[in-house]
């Protein structure tokens, strides 16, 4: 079986079938770049030796974040960038989700949808780490945020890495108190209850965009069902 590139993927799609899509302007500007990608659209570029004679001709690459062309090397650096600034200790793989329910929010407000996330996310954590019970001291935290599922459907959560232990406020490593480092069931309680408070006063904001058929009581009764 053939395997396809999104490139080609994307260059099969007509004006009419990516109007349809209805996506906001910076993925239709992304889609534009990866069907563009080295390309005649772009341009091109000769390479010659020292003796100028020419070695190939190439076209342009886009350059941009979401080009699986252009993002191999950079994704490899950070990959060892990453790992270097490790702490050199067991750590744990977290995942925070938004429920479904939420999509359509989040389709509307991204920007600010997006930065409650990541709140409700680190203001959770920084509780039980705080707790004597648990920790009492401050962990590595390393947070990745993730928009789509593997069927790419629409599912923003966030991927958190954390270390098994972390500095005291006299700066000495304090590993946790507990078998476990945080206890599951009071996580997802804290974190639902945070990223509903937020999205509480997020609402009532100006910058704040209802989707259609949507107003602030039903948004508010949804929420109280999710917090149930």
């Amino acid at each position: 079986m053939s395997k396809h590139t999104l490139q080609q993927i994307f260059s099969q799609l007509d004006a009419a079938a990516i109007k349809n899509l209805r996506l906001p302007l910076p993925h239709l500007k992304a889609l534009e770049k990866i069907v563009a990608c080295r390309t005649a659209t772009l341009g091109g570029h000769a390479q010659y030796c020292e003796n100028n004679h020419l070695n190939g001709i190439w076209y342009n690459s886009c350059k941009h974040r979401a080009c699986p062309q252009c993002r191999s090397m950079p994704t490899e650096e950070w990959l060892i960038n990453t790992k270097n600034i490790l702490l050199d200790c067991p750590h744990h793989h977290v995942v925070f989700t938004l429920p479904s329910e939420l999509n359509e929010l989040w389709r509307y407000n991204q920007t600010i949808m997006t930065n409650i996330l990541f709140k409700a996310v680190q203001d959770t954590l920084k509780k039980f780490a705080n707790d004597p019970k648990y920790l009492n001291a401050s962990p590595g935290i390393l947070c990745a945020l993730h928009t789509w599922g593997r069927s790419l459907s629409l599912h923003p959560h966030i991927h958190v890495l954390i270390s098994h232990g972390g500095i005291d406020t006299l700066g000495h490593w304090s590993a946790p108190k507990k078998k476990c480092l945080f206890p599951q069931k009071p996580i997802m309680m804290v974190y639902r209850g945070k990223l509903l408070s937020l999205l509480k006063q997020a609402i009532k904001s100006d910058d704040w965009r209802y989707p259609p058929n949507h107003v602030e009581y039903q948004l508010l009764n949804l929420f109280n069902k999710l917090g149930r």
